[in-house]
C-alpha cells in the first residue's frame, strides 16, 4: 500500500489534513513521522494551542520532519473549534480532512475518500470503516469503532434522521475544502462542545450525502483526552445536571442548523415550523438512545434515598391470568432459547479459530514482528476474531503498527 502512494502520483498531493494538537507533543511527532514516511505528497496542517514552549518546538519539529507540513501557534486558551474553524481558511487544497494527533487516518483510506467524492457530486462526506485500539505495552487491544452504513436518503431531513438513529462522528471524513469551512463557521458560533460536533455532522447532512465505503479508514486511541476536564460534552451527564441549560443550548443549535441550511443546505420542501419539527423528532430519537435511567436515578436517588433504582417493572398481568403459571413457563422458556442462540453464537468463532482465526492471528503477530521495529502482538474480541484473516484488515493493521512505531527512539 505504501509502495503505491510513494511510487506513483497520488491524489494526497491535492490533500490537506488539518491535526489539531493540544500539550502532546510526543504523540504529535509520531503522528507527523509517520505521514512524512508513508504519505510523503500529502500536505499536513498543524493547529496548535499548546504552551508557547511546546508550540516552540513543535514548529521546529514539524519543519525538520515534513515536507509539505505547515504549522500555526495559537493562543492556549483558544477553544478547539475556532482553532480549527481559522486553520481552515488557511487550506489551500481541494479537499480536506482532520485527525487527532493521536489517532491515525490511513493513507490508503483518505485516498479512496477522495476519489469517492470525486465521483460523486451529491456527495458532501466520504469516509471508511473505523477501529479502535488501545495500547498496552506490545500487546494492542483492537476492536469496531464505526462501520455504519452510507447516509444516502433523497431529503435532508430523512438524512438528519438516520444520523440520529445510529450515531456516528464524521469529524475525520473528508470534505470539500469549501463545505468544511462554511461548517465550522457555524460550529464556532455555538458555545458547547456537545453541539459543536453534532452540528459538523447534521450540517454536513442538510448539505449533501455520505459515503461510507467498506474498507479501512481509521484508527482511533483508546486514552486520557487531550482537555480531561472539558465540560458540556457527553449528553446524559449535562441533561440530569442542568435540564434546562441544555434545553437553551439546543435550541439556539437548533436555529443554527436552520440558518445553515437556509444558506449552505440542500433544498427541501420545509418551511420553518418543519424544519424544526424535523430537527425535534430526529434529535429526540438522539437524545434518548444517551440517557440511561440508571444513571438519571442515581442524580435523583438523594431526593428519595429509602426507594431503589428498579431496572424492571414487575407485569401484575402474570399474577391475574389463569395461565400465569404457563406463562411464567413461556417466557423463562425464550429466555433460555435466547440465552442458548448467544452462546452458539459465541461458540461458532471459538469452535472454528481452533483451525482457522487463531492461527491467523499468530501469523499476523510473525508478520509484524518481522517487518517493524516492535513486535507487537494483537488482541482481537471473539466476534472480530475473523479479521485477523481479512486481507484489507492486514493492510491497514500494518499501517496502525508503522505508526505506533514512528515514535523517536
Amino acid at each position: 500500500m505504501t509502495d503505491a502512494i510513494v511510487g506513483r502520483r497520488s491524489p494526497l498531493g491535492h490533500h490537506t489534513l488539518v491535526i489539531p494538537t493540544y500539550n502532546r507533543p510526543e504523540l504529535l511527532r509520531r503522528l507527523v513521522s509517520y505521514y512524512a514516511r508513508q504519505a510523503p505528497d500529502l500536505h499536513l496542517l498543524v493547529l496548535d494551542s499548546s504552551r508557547p514552549e511546546i508550540a516552540e518546538d513543535n514548529s521546529r519539529m514539524v519543519a525538520e520532519v515534513a515536507a509539505s507540513g505547515r504549522h500555526i501557534a495559537f493562543p492556549n486558551t483558544v477553544p478547539m473549534v475556532a482553532k480549527i474553524r481559522d486553520g481552515l481558511k488557511e487550506v489551500r487544497t481541494p479537499t480536506v480532512s482532520l485527525c487527532a494527533d493521536d489517532d491515525l487516518v490511513f493513507p490508503a483510506g483518505l485516498e479512496e475518500a477522495i476519489l469517492t467524492l470525486e465521483r460523486n457530486e451529491g456527495y458532501v462526506c466520504a469516509h471508511g470503516l473505523y477501529i479502535n485500539f488501545g495500547e498496552h505495552g506490545h500487546r494492542l487491544l483492537v476492536t469496531r469503532e464505526y462501520a455504519g452504513p452510507s447516509n444516502e436518503a433523497a431529503h435532508p431531513g430523512a438524512r438528519v434522521f438516520r444520523l440520529c438513529q445510529n450515531y456516528e462522528s464524521m469529524f475525520y471524513g473528508v470534505f470539500r475544502a469549501p463545505d468544511l469551512q462554511d461548517i465550522f463557521v457555524g460550529a464556532a458560533e455555538l458555545p458547547s462542545l456537545h453541539f459543536q460536533e453534532l452540528f459538523q455532522s447534521c450540517a454536513a447532512l442538510l448539505k449533501g450525502k455520505v459515503k461510507r465505503f467498506p474498507s479501512f479508514y481509521a484508527a482511533r486511541r483508546s486514552g486520557p483526552a487531550a482537555e480531561p476536564d472539558r465540560d458540556k460534552w457527553q449528553t446524559y451527564y449535562w441533561f440530569a445536571e442542568n435540564p434546562s441549560e441544555i434545553s437553551s443550548h439546543y435550541l439556539d443549535y437548533r436555529g443554527r442548523l436552520q440558518s445553515f441550511a437556509s444558506q449552505h443546505g440542500e433544498a427541501s420542501n420545509l418551511d420553518p415550523a418543519e424544519f424544526a419539527r424535523v430537527m425535534d423528532i430526529c434529535h429526540a430519537i438522539y437524545f434518548s438512545k444517551g440517557c440511561p435511567p440508571a444513571y438519571f436515578h442515581s442524580v435523583l436517588q438523594p431526593l428519595w434515598p429509602g426507594d431503589g433504582f428498579v431496572k424492571q417493572q414487575d407485569d401484575l398481568f402474570r399474577l391475574i391470568s389463569p395461565l400465569g403459571g404457563e406463562r411464567r413457563l413461556a417466557w423463562a422458556e425464550r429466555l433460555m432459547r435466547k440465552v442458548l442462540r448467544k452462546l452458539r453464537r459465541i461458540q461458532r468463532p471459538r469452535q472454528s479459530s481452533v483451525g482457522g482465526y487463531e492461527i491467523a492471528i499468530s501469523d499476523l503477530d510473525r508478520a509484524i514482528a518481522a517487518s517493524g521495529a516492535t513486535a507487537w502482538t494483537i488482541e482481537l474480541p471473539v466476534g472480530l476474531k475473523w479479521l485477523a484473516g481479512n486481507s484489507g484488515f492486514h493492510a491497514s493493521y500494518q499501517q496502525l503498527c508503522l505508526y505506533l512505531d514512528s515514535s523517536p527512539a
